[in-house]
């Protein structure tokens, strides 16, 4: 073979690997990319709010069966570190719902003929006003958005 093809060859493939190179490092630039940051702090307070129901309900089996089902979420564990840090706000969530009912289910228990069916907890009330609260979301903005 002659030296003029083989250096072609040579220049051709290295050039096809250099630019192979550079196409794996662009798909890790959505990273960076501030839509990315968006797509985490959704996640973290969707993540938060399942969390919180998860706990609320006491991880019941029933609770686990509608959150099997559901895919309001990304099962990929994006989040890395942040699940147990999650986890510590659904169990403070849970706290703060089995205090809830207790206060609010004393008033109900001396009428049970016409308060019967409001006894009980209100878990889905207090995970749909966290998720919405402007305390969650400053926590989400320090730990995504702050950063862009």
């Amino acid at each position: 073979m002659d030296i003029r093809i083989k250096n072609k060859l040579w220049f051709v493939s290295m050039a096809l690997i250099l630019f192979s190179h550079s196409s794996c490092k662009m798909k890790n630039i959505p990273k960076k990319d501030p839509r990315y940051n968006y797509y985490l702090a959704r996640e973290f307070k969707t993540h938060v709010f399942i969390e919180c129901l998860n706990h609320g309900f006491n991880k019941s089996q029933a609770i686990k069966d509608v959150l099997a089902e559901d895919r309001s979420y990304s099962q990929d564990y994006a989040l890395g570190g942040h699940y147990r840090f999650i986890d510590t706000l659904a169990m403070n969530l849970a706290i703060k719902i089995k205090q809830d009912s207790i206060i609010i289910n004393k008033g109900y228990y001396d009428n049970l003929e016409e308060y019967g069916e409001m006894i009980g907890k209100r878990v889905f009330h207090i995970c749909l006003n966290y998720y919405n609260s402007s305390e969650l979301d400053s926590i989400t903005r320090d730990r995504f958005l702050s950063r862009m």
